[in-house]
């Protein structure tokens, strides 16, 4: 028997989301759907070695490159990499959210196997994790180290 879901409910766990991460996530994961983006399956490592053969070693990052990925969609896609790394559960919860937006809400729960609560509370500290990891030079090791304590004390 599933559970009805409250959409009050929903939208006061979502407050913990970052409006700018969640338009980047979502431009992310058109991105990845549309093939711009290889999401670690290595597609994307040949193209930028003959990239870099056919610039000579000069390669120049632009607004949107010939598969017409944008940096900020690249920039996204590695951090999310990088957090799967670091954070597995987090990103698992970014996948399913973004990557299955059509999947019922009952599924993606049952794919990250934990409640609603826990969900978009681990949606909420990977738009934090993420919104760290994409500031973009400012973050130093002692920086990374603190919000690693955080997010370990936070969950």
């Amino acid at each position: 028997m599933s559970k009805v879901i409250n959409i009050n409910e929903v939208r006061s766990m979502a407050e913990g989301m970052i409006s700018s991460i969640d338009s980047r996530l979502v431009q992310w994961a058109e991105g990845v759907e549309s093939g711009s983006y290889g999401s670690g399956s290595g597609g994307g490592a040949s193209n930028m070695i003959a990239t870099l053969m056919a610039c000579k070693g000069d390669l120049t990052r632009s607004t949107a490159s010939v598969s017409g990925m944008s940096d900020a969609v690249y920039d996204t896609g590695r951090a999310v990499d990088k957090l799967d790394g670091t954070h597995p559960t987090l990103a698992q919860v970014v996948r399913e959210h973004y990557l299955n937006a059509s999947a019922l809400p009952e599924q993606r729960l049952q794919a990250c196997a934990c409640s609603q609560k826990t969900y978009y509370r681990r949606l909420g500290k990977a738009h934090h994790a993420l919104l760290f990891m994409l500031k973009g030079g400012k973050a130093t090791k002692s920086g990374e180290r603190v919000a690693a304590m955080r997010l370990r004390k936070a969950g």
